[in-house]
C-alpha cells in the first residue's frame, strides 16, 4: 500500500508513540516529588521563550530574552532584573555561580559584537573578544574561573579558559568549530567539538565528539556507541558530564553520563531521541526525551528531536516524565537546568495554548497537596522539533 510521505511519516511516528508506551519499563512512570509551576516573566516582553543554561544554589538564573534581540536578565524568587551590563544593543547571560556572579556576552555602547564579561556585585568586567571578533562567557565556578567561547573573522569559533585575568584557547579535536558548555567548581570543562572540517555525507555537517578539557588536558570522548555524533552539555563537581550520544548507524541518540571514560546509558527506550543538558552534585540530570527525526537536513539525532517531545529528569538511574509530576494544564517539552535543590528550569505549554513559556519547577514539601497529571505524556501542541544548538543557545524551536 502506498501512501502520501507526509502520511507515512504521521502514521510511523503514530505506531512508534503506541509501541513506546507499551514497553515502557514500570520505573518510568514512578512518581517522586511534585513540582509548583512558576512562570518567568522577562523584563523586555511578556511570558515567552527566554533561555537559561543554569540555575545556582539559591535559585538565581541568568536569562537571555529571544523574542525581543537579544537582553540579558537575571531571575530570581519571581523577580526578573534587567543586566544593562556594557550598554550596547545586545546581550545575553549564560553562567552563574554560587555567588550570583554571571558570565555571557555584551555588546559595549555603540557597537554589534560582543565582548565576554563578568558581571560581579553589580560591576560588569570587560574581558574582550579573547583574539577574535567577539566573545561570551559559558559558565563560571565558585573562584570566578570562566569558560567561553571566541569567534574569529572566518566564522570559525574556538574555546576558552579565563582565570585571573588570564586566557587560554583549549584547542581542538581536529575541526575548526569547538563550543564550551559547563564547568564545575575544579576548572574542569566540557562541550564539543568538531573532529574534522569534511561534512558528514548524510548530515552535511562535520561530525562532533563531546571532550572534557583539564589543566590544559583535552580529552576525546570518542564514538562511544559507535557514532561521530555526541556531546557532554555539563559537568558536576564529582566529575560526572551529563549528554548525548548517537547510536551506530545514527539510528537515535540516548542520554549518557560520563566519568573518568566510562559511560552510563540512560536511556532504555531504543530508537529515540534523548539528551541531557545539566546535572547537579546528586547525579541527577534534566533534558528532553522524544522521536528521531527523520530528515537528514535538520541534523543527527544527537543534535535534534522530532515533537511530540518531553522534558525529563534521570535520577538513580530511572528515567521520570515531569509531566506526571507538576499541575495537568501544564506540558513540559524540555528541562534545562537542574541545581543541588532539585529545583528545575524548562520550557512548556500552558492549558495547550501555542505560546512556549520558560517556567521553573519548585519541588513542593510533601503537607502540601498539588495535583499532578498522572500521566508522563499529554496531547502535543508545540513546536515541530527542538534543537540543542550551541550557537543559539540549549534551545532553538521550529
Amino acid at each position: 500500500m502506498r501512501c502520501h510521505l507526509v502520511l507515512c511519516r504521521l502514521m510511523a511516528l503514530t505506531l512508534l508513540m503506541a509501541l513506546t508506551l507499551l514497553l515502557m519499563p514500570a520505573a518510568t512512570w514512578a512518581q517522586t516529588v511534585r513540582y509548583e509551576v512558576i512562570p518567568v516573566i522577562s523584563p523586555y516582553n511578556q511570558p515567552g521563550v527566554n533561555v537559561a543554561h543554569q540555575i545556582n544554589k539559591h535559585g538565581g538564573i541568568p536569562f537571555t530574552d529571544l523574542l525581543n534581540g537579544l537582553h540579558a536578565f537575571k531571575w530570581k524568587s519571581g523577580v526578573s532584573i534587567p543586566l544593562a551590563l556594557l550598554g550596547g544593543p545586545c546581550s545575553r547571560a549564560d553562567g552563574i555561580n554560587g555567588l550570583g556572579h554571571i558570565v555571557g556576552g555584551s555588546c559595549p555602547a555603540g557597537e554589534t559584537s560582543m565582548h565576554a564579561y563578568l558581571y560581579r556585585r553589580g560591576v560588569t568586567h570587560d574581558l574582550g573578544t579573547l583574539g577574535g571578533v567577539a566573545a561570551w562567557g559559558t559558565a563560571v565556578n565558585r573562584y570566578d574561573q570562566i569558560a567561553g567561547d571566541y569567534a574569529l573573522m572566518d566564522g570559525t569559533s574556538r574555546a576558552f579558559f579565563w582565570q585571573n585575568n588570564n586566557w587560554e584557547d583549549i584547542g581542538s579535536l581536529g575541526g575548526s568549530y569547538i563550543s564550551s558548555y559547563g564547568m564545575n567548581n575544579s576548572g574542569t570543562v566540557v562541550g564539543q567539538s568538531d573532529i574534522s572540517n569534511t561534512p558528514d555525507p548524510v548530515y552535511n555537517i562535520p561530525p562532533f565528539h563531546g571532550f572534557v578539557w583539564s589543566a590544559g588536558s583535552l580529552t576525546d570522548l570518542g564514538p562511544i556507541f559507535g557514532s561521530n555524533f555526541n556531546y557532554v552539555f555539563a559537568i558536576n563537581d564529582i566529575g560526572t558530564a551529563a549528554g548525548s550520544a548517537d547510536l551506530a548507524g545514527d539510528t537515535g541518540a540516548h542520554t549518557i553520563l560520563w566519568k573518568n571514560g566510562a559511560v552510563q546509558d540512560l536511556s532504555p527506550d531504543g530508537n529515540i531521541s534523548a539528551g541531557a543538558v545539566s546535572i547537579n552534585n546528586m547525579g541527577q540530570a534534566v533534558g528532553i526525551w522524544g522521536l528521531v527525526d527523520p530528515d537528514p537536513a535538520d541534523g543527527p539525532p544527537a543534535y535534534v528531536t522530532l515533537c511530540p517531545c518531553y522534558a525529563v529528569l534521570w535520577k538513580n538511574g530511572r528515567e521520570i516524565f515531569l509531566n506526571g509530576l507538576v499541575p495537568p494544564e501544564w506540558n513540559l517539552m524540555i528541562a534545562l537546568a537542574i541545581n543541588n535543590k532539585g529545583e528545575i528550569v524548562a520550557e512548556g505549554q500552558l492549558n495547550g495554548g501555542p505560546l512556549i513559556q520558560t517556567v521553573v519547577l519548585k519541588p513542593v514539601p510533601s503537607k502540601k497537596h498539588l495535583p499532578a497529571n498522572g500521566v508522563t505524556r499529554m496531547p502535543f501542541a508545540g513546536p515541530r522539533a527542538i534543537r540543542r544548538d550551541p550557537k543559539r543557545g540549549v534551545v532553538n524551536l521550529w
